[in-house]
């Protein structure tokens, strides 16, 4: 089965929210480490998302590097 990868850079998360909301992500961080979450919600700070354990975790976007999602095609 045949998978898109869709990149959004830091600069492009605010105006692609309806795209990435409520998706499974790969979030990358500007310190090199990657969380794996379900983006929840989107302010003009900080990037709500529930992580594998369930928890809501905060992630300020100055912090982000990029969004990685991958969708079936």
């Amino acid at each position: 089965m045949a998978s898109k990868t869709s990149r959004y850079p830091i600069k492009i998360i605010q105006e692609s929210k309806e795209d990435i909301l409520g998706k499974k992500a790969n979030i990358v961080l500007k310190d090199g480490s990657v969380l794996f979450a379900v983006i929840s919600s989107i302010s003009s700070d900080f990037m709500t998302v529930v992580n594998l354990r369930n928890k809501k975790q905060q992630v300020n976007l100055t912090d982000l590097t990029e969004v990685i999602i991958d969708s079936k095609v």
